[in-house]
């Protein structure tokens, strides 16, 4: 019994030892032992150590089950998210041997080559590639074994045939000794396209004359083409991420510059010339026009800027500016020598005139009145001259206003017709009328008809040497037509186009029959066209021609054939008799011209005259005349005007009229005459007639 209960108490310790140790650590245990060996015995020393070394295995292979365990789970987690991320993987991945047969491929793989997995795992990478791509295959494994690892692109080919550009990074890796490559590849056809677009963009923008900056939102410089490396003298490399206000200063006041960025910032454009500064210092104009540079996705993300070197734009203005000074300074001594041409012929040309009409009117031998008549004819034509090139001169200096008024158009016409009746009676030329209307009253500018008329009746006379010239009126609801005819000698045919044109006559060269400037019809031309008028010229060669002008009108009245000329000359005869006497000052100091003035008004006035300024306003000051008579130019210290205006101080004279009686007759001469001081204007030459019905007018 007691050794059954020793037996079965030693079995439970030998049981209990073990389950005791494995609740203990190894340290504790070796402590044990070194305690309490002496007094258990060597009996128990065996058992216990047996016990100690079973433990320490168990605990270890415990140990290694765990850690095995741990390593597994780590493992199949890290193939779960490997097995994930390469099947949705966006790029190619391939799973080689060391000889560069393919092993594994995600799904990517299978989509983009066209291959089930039969087709693609278990065969040789060299199949993605073409034909003549494939022996460059072996050289790429082998120069993997020996890197770590290599990015290369080459030509991949689908099972379709169709090629794109790989970019591949390949990497090799050992697993228990057995070495494998994990491909991976990416399609980068859409990439060499953008950069290729972005190349030529590049391209394009280095090629522009333009110098072209682009920066982010902080002003930093993120591109810089070679025109502004010409322009601003710096190099790109020298000027990327750089802030642009350091490399291209702008000479602009702060506030402004603030105002400039803060606009570029908030996404506006703007453009202005300013001064900016190259690298050298030197200081310069551009013209900047500013963008802003947004992303794909519509962001802003920075500033572009095209800039224009003004430098010799603005020389060129520099040039063009003085050109204009220097052209208009020309135009000046221009205008003051035609003045003063004008001035020195017209002068004279009132004595030639005037004494050459008064020996017409009173001697009765037919010789020298023939010879007379040429001195009086050759006056008249030079003076035709001088009106002509003033027209001229007027229209070039839109000096020409159209004043529209209503006014009679058969009593206008005939009374141009008056002017031109003795010349055609002299070369034995009729010249009649056809009115298709009786009062035709028309809205027109009546100096500018009189005018047209004028200058289409002196061309008519003077190209006709024998037959008639009739002029003719038609109207209608519209317009009013008017044609004048004549039987001359005509214009050829290859000339029509041309006698519209400044200085072109049908005959020229040192050969031509007639004189004249060859402007008449130029002149015409335009004045019609001012009043919204139409021209038109049919001509036969030795038969004579036909101007037709067509002008629109107001009129009223019923269409009839009026009487010709004789009427309106008398007419003209009995209001210059009708003049009253009264009293006038002349004031000329140029005798010639004093004297005719004297002969002309002799009969219906009485007229004082003195030579200079000072002894008008002395007379003026102490007798009362009805009008004043005023040269401009006069010699001494006062000039017409300075007269006139002291003389319009003297009490009596203030509303007086002062006609300005000069050969100033330029562009802007009457209006500066009549601002200054005198209430009227006639310009020499002038007939005695001119000079009657001017004093008629403001005296009646």
């Amino acid at each position: 019994m007691n050794f059954n209960l020793k037996k079965y108490s030693l079995f439970g310790v030998l049981i209990l030892i073990p389950v005791a140790m494995s609740l203990i650590t190894k340290q504790e245990i070796i402590y044990l032992i070194e305690n309490y060996a002496e007094s258990t015995g060597l009996l128990l020393l065996l058992p216990i150590s047996a016990l100690l070394i079973f433990v320490i295995w168990r605990n270890n292979k415990l140990k290694f089950y765990k850690e095995g365990y741990e390593i597994e789970k780590e493992k199949n987690i890290l193939l779960r998210h490997y097995d994930y991320l390469s099947r949705y993987a966006n790029d190619i991945i391939i799973l080689l041997d060391d000889k560069g047969m393919m092993l594994q491929a995600n799904e990517k793989a299978f989509s983009v080559y066209g291959y089930t997995q039969e087709e693609l795992i278990g065969k040789s990478g060299k199949i993605l590639r073409p034909e003549n791509e494939q022996n460059k295959f072996d050289d790429i494994i082998k120069k993997i074994h020996n890197r770590e690892g290599i990015v290369y692109e080459t030509i991949h080919i689908k099972k379709s045939g169709e090629r794109f550009v790989a970019e591949i990074s390949v990497c090799p890796f050992t697993i228990e000794g057995t070495t494998y490559i994990q491909a991976i590849i990416r399609d980068a056809t859409q990439r060499k396209k953008t950069e290729e677009t972005v190349r030529q963009h590049a391209m394009f923008l280095d090629s522009v004359g333009q110098a072209v900056i682009a920066t982010n939102l902080n002003l930093e410089i993120i591109y810089w083409n070679k025109a502004a490396e010409r322009l601003f003298g710096w190099q790109k490399s020298e000027v990327i991420n750089k802030n642009i206000l350091d490399i291209v200063p702008l000479e602009i006041n702060e506030d402004k510059l603030d105002e400039i960025i803060l606009e570029l910032k908030n996404g506006l454009s703007w453009s202005g010339e300013v001064q900016v500064r190259k690298k050298d210092e030197t200081i310069f104009p551009v013209k900047i026009n500013n963008s802003p540079l947004y992303n794909s996705q519509g962001e802003m993300v920075g500033i572009v800027g095209v800039y224009d070197d003004l430098t010799e734009q603005k020389i060129r203005e520099l040039e063009l500016l003085h050109a204009k000074d220097k052209a208009e300074e020309v135009n000046k001594l221009k205008s003051n020598f035609l003045a003063n041409i004008s001035h020195e012929v017209r002068t004279p040309l009132i004595g030639i005139l005037g004494f050459s009409e008064m020996i017409l009117e009173e001697t009765y031998d037919s010789d020298l009145k023939e010879k007379v008549g040429e001195i009086y004819k050759s006056g008249k034509k030079l003076n035709e001259t001088l009106d002509t090139i003033l027209d001229i001169s007027k229209i070039e200096a839109e000096k020409v206003n159209v004043v529209y008024e209503r006014f009679n158009l058969g009593e206008t016409i005939k009374e141009s017709i008056v002017l031109y009746k003795v010349l055609a009676e002299e070369k034995g030329i009729e010249i009649k009328y056809t009115a298709g209307t009786n009062g035709l009253l028309v809205e027109l500018d009546k100096k500018i008809l009189s005018k047209i008329i004028n200058n289409l009746l002196s061309n008519a006379v003077k190209y006709t040497s024998e037959g008639e010239i009739t002029v003719s009126t038609y109207c209608n609801n519209a317009e009013v037509k008017i044609e004048i005819e004549d039987t001359g000698v005509g214009i050829p045919e290859d000339k029509l186009k041309t006698v519209f044109e400044p200085f072109r006559q049908a005959s020229e060269g040192y050969n031509r029959r007639f004189g004249g400037t060859g402007l008449g019809l130029t002149i015409t031309k335009i004045l019609v066209e001012m009043m919204n008028g139409r021209i038109h010229l049919e001509s036969q060669f030795g038969k004579g021609s036909k101007i037709t002008i067509e002008l629109p009108v107001y009129s009223s009245g019923s269409c009839d054939t009026l009487p010709v000329i004789n009427e309106v000359q008398k007419k003209m005869e009995q209001r210059i008799r009708s003049f009253e006497k009264i009293s006038l000052l002349l004031v000329e100091d140029d005798d010639v011209n004093a004297k005719i003035i004297l002969r002309f008004l002799e009969e219906e006035y009485n007229t004082e005259w003195v030579s200079s300024g000072s002894e008008a306003i002395a007379l003026a000051s102490g007798k009362n005349y009805n009008g004043i008579l005023m040269d401009i130019s006069l010699k001494g210290e006062l000039d017409g005007l300075t007269t006139a205006e002291r003389i319009k101080k003297i009490q009596g004279y203030e509303a007086s009229p002062v006609i300005a009686v000069t050969a100033h007759a330029m562009v802007g001469d009457k209006e500066k005459f009549l601002n200054g001081g005198c209430t009227h204007y006639i310009s020499k030459p002038f007939s005695r007639n001119d000079l009657l019905f001017l004093l008629k007018n403001i005296f009646s």
